[in-house]
């Protein structure tokens, strides 16, 4: 599991908040703050995420002003895995016996048939990009 940082804040400028408070809902964990300083406040917690799966997390925010205006809003994020480095030149184990010599070869060899490829239909163009 990873730790996260998750920082909310609520901020006016005129000192207008009369209160506020956020959930942040993730499989597993629910955290939730309010507050009632007239300036804001931010909060900072700490959330654990499962690396293996990707899921959702859900923001839901409430504020009401001196005004007597208020807003609520929620927001949706996708979480997904960070993919560690996929290159040829970190397969680790998965190198199906080839040695690095042998995965230039076959890369730059693919490279000059789509390069090749590339010429043929668009021209001059086609084979740089």
């Amino acid at each position: 599991m990873q730790s996260t940082n998750l920082t909310v804040q609520f901020q006016s400028p005129y000192n207008g908040l009369i209160s506020y408070q956020y959930t942040f809902t993730y499989p597993g964990e629910v955290i939730t703050h309010s507050g009632i300083n007239n300036a804001g406040e931010i909060f900072t917690d700490r959330f654990y995420m499962n690396e293996t799966t990707p899921t959702t997390a859900n923001l839901t925010y409430t504020y009401i002003m001196s005004n007597g205006a208020s807003q609520s809003s929620t927001y949706t994020f996708l979480i997904i895995q960070t993919w560690q480095n996929k290159t040829l030149m970190n397969m680790g184990e998965k190198d199906y016996g080839m040695l690095i010599g042998d995965r230039v070869f076959w890369m730059t060899l693919i490279l000059v048939v789509l390069m090749g490829v590339g010429y043929l239909a668009v021209g001059t163009g086609g084979s740089i990009s």
